[in-house]
């Protein structure tokens, strides 16, 4: 009866230590069923017929399960569900009701419930929900336990950690001491948990110097170099002991979490206030990254990789060779060059690649300076030493080959095995082959979609319409030893000031000073006027207001370069307008009107430049037609016979001209390779198409990055647009479509970027759709494919996030949007548009063929390209890893 617990228990043999369970359900002859039945198996339990004596019951006994039916008088079961949630963690629910409802399953299952069974029930059903129930609920137990046991552990490494950051800034504080007996010192700190000696810290540091010397590194910047490459494995501190020690090939999770040691290395040392330090924290971020672009953690590519980088790559990858492993020997120093230089613009720089082999000598007295006196060798075999021969420094393949075969020998005789070995029955097999793979390769679908108009001139002219106004712009933000400043000639972004003297200009540039604001302060109040010109340097703001019913209306977003309250320049105020408060903390540059008024009563005549400059702008945006464009007069909607406006359409006197850019190189066919080698592939054919293929990724990464011509520069400041969160929403990317709202064609973002939108979307749960588009299944938003590109590359802002772009394109001649430009009539052979020209044969016998694109890209009008600017792609929400 409700009120009273009722008790079932085994009439039978039963566990020692029975698991207690609660039933919870205001039928009796349910609840009798229920505690018949899992009273027969050996539970303990208890029967009551409302929340509140559930509640009640609860605070009395420990409990492992409960069962609830949905539909109680008084407090529902769904409510008594939520609240065991939060206040019995370790408690498993199970909803037993005779509500047969999808969604409402899946409601009590997303609060938590371990199980729903919908009466009738067969006793059975009831027995292995709850077992299951039971089973999940020790496998969770478990898993909180490992995860505070996880978290002591990292809270006691984190404190290693630190006091070995302390240990490091404490040793450099020091410049007296020796580099050598700075190392020794260090050497328990930078060594914990990995293989590497003192020794190899040593000649790191050692081969650093020696190379940053050969590329012209000063001697002060040489000696920190010697020290900060010496700490570029420190974040292995934060690596788990046993993966460090992992012989062999290790597993993609496993290398996702010793890929992680560069960024932890990077967060252990950019905080420090040694230059050193700072100089180490960007050797343990970038020394793994690939001169092209495939290394880690940031995908770098070229010069955009630091100096001190690629330095560090190149002495750790050599001295990594040279030494034993646990999973190998030690390789001969001409030997791991002959490696090196197979990866030559691949892994390294090219440049100091070359510097460092020309330097070889000095690179083996290094290495002899400095032996290992503790090497680690290759684990042998059990049962005997097994000695190997080492393959010779430029061995041939044939060659190499011969001794695999004879150590397969050696092998088969130490074991007493007859007959031939496979490897050496392989030598009278034939081989089939591929082509030349190239994992640089990707289906380029910029170039592909792009309509593509031939250019014969060599040059491409957009004739605009005459410009007459000044539309606003963004302020060009300058840094001059790490401080945010605003050049005089930066100003004339403002259309007040578009017209503007230079003395003037100047004047006022000196007066803006700048400021920190926190996240959520109001710049201006809305309709209060301001006192001052505020432009943005870093950071982002909102402009918002009041809605006509409620909430404030969210107007737009303000970042980098753009700026409120240019009112404060004039003479009369206007009082109108929206709020502006700060998204972000945000760094200012601002103009006080009171400096502004008191410049122009030291020197009148700055007032009156000041007031000819406004009425000059005022003037040239009246005759405009919004997009800052001279105006076609019109006359519409009259009677009678009024006199109509006589006009005409003026043309751009100095229209942009976009002149053909190009990709070239000459490819080598040493005739004897050509005659001898080329079946079942022609050895020309193969050279020529793999060049081909990698002067086509050229031309793409070009036409989105080039500095002059490339789409991420061609885009005006006016359609460009931060996120408003960091990562890409909904939001965001129907912020872009309001800017390239006329017919635009398709989103073009680097994967990261479209896996971010993704998982945006996932949480909102508003999964996008996919199209077919050429085969290949994309992504969409508001029915426009979003095209993943990888040369839109990855960087690291100024706050140390992981972001990129994505951009919004309009294309075609017809729709004034973006077209590409190239010239393939050129040559006598035309591959993908790549001319092939065959250019001689040199006394050595050598073949030499030119291979050229020409190629360019032009935005017709400024609204065909949208930008979505600085997006993180780093954003996940489920339990932070660290």
């Amino acid at each position: 009866m409700p009120g009273r617990h009722q008790t079932g228990s085994a009439t039978g043999q039963r566990a020692t230590s029975p698991l207690r369970i609660l039933v919870v359900d205001d039928d009796e002859q349910v609840r009798q069923a229920l505690l018949r039945t899992l009273g027969s198996v050996g539970y303990e339990v208890t029967g009551v017929g409302s929340a509140a004596e559930a509640r009640r019951a609860l605070e009395e006994e420990d409990y492992a399960a409960v069962l609830l039916d949905v539909r109680m008088p008084g407090e529902s079961g769904m409510e008594l569900l939520r609240f065991i949630r939060s206040h019995y963690v370790d408690l498993a629910a199970i909803m037993v009701t005779g509500v047969d409802d999808p969604e409402l399953a899946q409601s009590a299952l997303s609060i938590g419930a371990f199980g729903y069974v919908v009466k009738p029930f067969r006793p059975s059903e009831i027995l292995i929900n709850v077992s299951n129930a039971l089973q999940r609920r020790s496998l969770e137990i478990q898993r909180r336990k490992q995860i505070e046991e996880l978290e002591d552990k990292v809270l006691d490494r984190t404190k290693r950690l630190r006091e070995s950051i302390v240990s490091l800034a404490d040793v450099l504080s020091s410049t007296s001491s020796p580099f050598e007996e700075i190392i020794r010192q260090l050497a328990p700190d930078l060594t914990l948990g990995s293989e590497e000696t003192p020794q190899h810290l040593l000649r790191i540091g050692e081969l650093s110097s020696m190379l940053g010397e050969r590329a012209g590194v000063d001697v002060p910047a040489r000696d920190r170099l010697r020290l900060a490459s010496a700490l570029h494995d420190v974040g292995k501190i934060g690596v788990p002991d046993s993966l460090l020690q992992t012989p062999g090939r290790l597993s993609m999770e496993d290398r996702a979490v010793m890929q992680r040691h560069t960024v932890i290395g990077h967060r252990l040392l950019s905080d420090a206030e040694s230059p050193i330090l700072r100089l180490g924290a960007s050797v343990a971020l970038t020394h793994h990254e690939r001169w092209d672009g495939q290394g880690y953690p940031a995908g770098l590519a070229g010069n955009a990789i630091p100096l001190e980088g690629r330095v560090a790559t190149i002495a750790d990858t050599f001295d990594a060779l040279t030494s034993d492993r646990v999973y190998r020997s030690a390789l001969e120093p001409d030997a791991a060059i002959e490696i090196m230089l197979e990866e030559k613009g691949g892994h390294f720089d090219p440049g100091l690649l070359d510097l460092f082999v020309a330097s070889l000598d000095d690179v083996i007295a290094i290495r002899d300076e400095h032996p290992d006196r503790a090497p680690i060798r290759a684990e042998q075999p059990a049962g005997g030493q097994r000695t190997e021969p080492r393959v010779p420094a430029g061995a041939s393949s044939e060659g190499r080959r011969a001794m695999a075969v004879q150590v397969e020998q050696q092998h088969a005789s130490a074991n007493g095995r007859t007959g031939i070995s496979v490897d050496a029955a392989r030598l009278l097999a034939t081989t089939t082959k591929s082509r030349v793979q190239m994992e640089e390769i990707t289906p380029r679908w910029l170039l592909q979609l792009l309509p593509w108009v031939q250019v014969d001139g060599g040059v491409y002219r957009i004739n605009r319409q005459s410009p007459a106004g000044q539309e606003r712009r963004r302020v060009p933000i300058s840094e001059r030893a790490g401080e945010p400043y605003i050049e005089a000639e930066g100003l004339r972004a403002i259309p007040i000031l578009a017209r503007a003297e230079s003395t003037l200009l100047e004047r006022l540039a000196g007066l803006m000073a700048a400021e920190e604001r926190p996240a959520g302060q109001m710049l201006t109040e809305e309709d209060g006027g301001t006192d001052r010109l505020q432009v943005i340097a870093h950071g982002k703001a909102q402009l918002v207001k009041a809605g006509a019913y409620g909430p404030r209306q969210q107007l737009g977003l303000l970042s980098g370069g753009d700026y409120v309250g240019e009112a404060a320049l004039l003479e009369v105020q206007s009082e109108e307008g929206p709020a502006v408060r700060t998204l972000t903390p945000c760094r200012l540059l601002t103009l006080q009107r009171s400096a502004v008024q008191d410049l122009l009563n030291q020197d009148p005549g700055l007032r009156g430049e000041l007031q000819r400059a406004i009425e000059s702008s005022r003037h040239a945006a009246s005759q405009t037609n919004g997009h800052g464009e001279a105006r076609i007069e019109l006359m519409s909607g009259h009677r009678g016979k009024p006199d109509l406006p006589v006009t005409y359409a003026d043309y751009d006197l100095a229209p942009r001209e976009h002149h053909l850019s190009l990709v070239q190189t000459v490819l080598a066919m040493p005739a004897r390779v050509a005659d001898l080698y080329s079946s079942p592939y022609d050895q020309l054919e193969e050279q020529v198409r793999v060049a081909v293929e990698a002067i086509k990724e050229r031309q793409e990464r070009e036409i989105l990055n080039h500095p002059e011509f490339g789409l991420l520069s061609l885009a005006a400041a006016e359609m460009r647009v931060p996120t408003r969160a960091g990562p890409p929403t909904p939001d965001d990317l129907d912020e872009l479509l309001a800017l390239v709202w006329k017919k635009p064609a398709f989103f073009l973002a680097h994967p990261r970027v479209i896996a971010a939108f993704g998982r945006e979307c996932t949480r909102r749960g508003v999964p996008p759709p996919t199209l077919t588009l050429g085969g290949s299944p994309f992504l969409t938003w508001r029915g426009l494919p979003i095209v993943p590109t990888n040369k839109l590359a990855t960087r690291f802002s100024p706050l140390g996030r992981l972001v990129s772009d994505m951009l919004l394109i309009r294309v075609g001649e017809q729709e004034q949007g973006v077209i590409g430009l190239h010239h393939p009539g050129v040559g006598s052979e035309e591959t993908q548009g790549v001319n092939v020209q065959f250019s001689g044969i040199d006394e050595k016998g050598v073949s030499r063929y030119l291979l050229s694109a020409y190629f360019g890209v032009g935005v017709l009008t400024p609204d065909a390209v949208g930008v979505l600017e600085d997006v993180e792609i780093g954003n996940y929400h489920d339990e932070d890893p660290s």
